[in-house]
């Protein structure tokens, strides 16, 4: 058995008693570690930190002002009591700073984009708008309308999702606007183009139909003159006095009456030159009148002596043979 020297064993004993010391001054700053909450909450900070900038960012200080200075106003009390070394108690402060700086960040953007969506939608000629796409008008309207309810609600999530529908919408009514223009011109357009042609269509039918009424009567008058020398040829307008004729030899003429008793009504038609219906002189020119009725034949011949029935004989020409 090895027995310590007098030495050896007052430096053992010395050395035993620094040990406990150590021990004892250890435990009394575990205890009072433990006691204020064992350690400095650096990533509570740090997060905190973060969600304050984040509201920063989202400019809560204008759209979410009281939830922004309560976080702010909870941080700054955490690092107090930090100081304090009041751990456990600055670790609910954090929390509590992180929770409000998120929400007014939220809240924030959701106010943001309800003011931008209106902006937008309201800032435009929503009456023209609505004139030609109502429905998409109607429909930003709506979402706009949701987006302000869900924020009174404090449901700020959906308030944004909504304003950023009616956004989205809004920024789409020009563009359709002007689509639906172009589609409503090049409507008028053709309509027009259709009127244009129509009336250019008419024109030419109404043209086409004076051109042919035109080349009718031409043709008419040409039937009429070719008709008329025909009968000029066979029953003509007019006679000049032979040699040796009397109004009764000329009514008798096959081409003029063929009917010596219608002598009367060469008399009558020439009294500006004849006196004396026995009276003729050669060379006189006579009207032959073709346009004469039945009943100035009949009383022709009644004045001229013909027999009972004064009617044309068969072999005469009746009126209607040369009108």
């Amino acid at each position: 058995m090895y027995y310590l020297s007098g030495k050896e064993a007052d430096l053992h004993k010395k050395t035993d008693h620094g040990f406990v010391q150590f021990l004892v001054v250890m435990a009394a700053l575990s205890v009072m570690l433990w006691s204020c909450g064992a350690h400095v909450p650096v990533k509570e900070v740090e997060e905190a930190e973060q969600a304050l900038q984040a509201a920063k960012d989202a400019q809560a200080a204008v759209y979410a002002p009281e939830e922004y200075a309560q976080a702010q106003e909870k941080f700054y009390s955490s690092r107090i009591e930090i100081n304090k070394r009041s751990y456990k108690k600055a670790l609910g402060l954090l929390e509590d700073a992180k929770k409000d700086a998120k929400l007014a960040t939220t809240k924030s953007q959701a106010r943001k984009a309800i003011q931008t969506a209106q902006t937008q939608l309201y800032g435009s000629d929503l009456a023209q708008l609505k004139e030609y796409i109502t429905d998409v008008c109607d429909i930003a309207e709506k979402s706009l309308e949701k987006a302000e309810s869900a924020f009174k609600d404090e449901d700020f999530n959906v308030a944004k999702q909504e304003a950023d529908m009616s956004l989205q919408l809004s920024k789409e009514l020009p563009k359709l606007l002007e689509k639906k223009i172009s589609e409503e011109s090049k409507k008028s357009s053709a309509s027009i183009e259709m009127e244009k042609i129509s009336k250019q269509a008419r024109a030419m039918v109404e043209e086409a139909q004076k051109e042919a009424a035109a080349i009718i009567a031409a043709a008419e008058r040409k039937a009429a003159d070719l008709e008329s020398r025909s009968l000029e040829k066979w029953f003509p307008s007019s006679y000049t006095v032979q040699k040796g004729d009397k109004l009764r030899i000329i009514a008798g003429r096959r081409e003029i009456y063929n009917d010596p008793y219608q002598w009367p009504l060469l008399y009558k038609a020439n009294r500006d030159q004849i006196r004396d219906p026995h009276v003729l002189f050669v060379g006189q020119r006579l009207v032959v009148p073709r346009k004469v009725t039945i009943e100035e034949v009949r009383d022709a011949r009644r004045q001229a002596g013909a027999p009972d029935p004064f009617d044309p004989p068969p072999d005469a020409y009746h009126p209607s043979d040369y009108q």
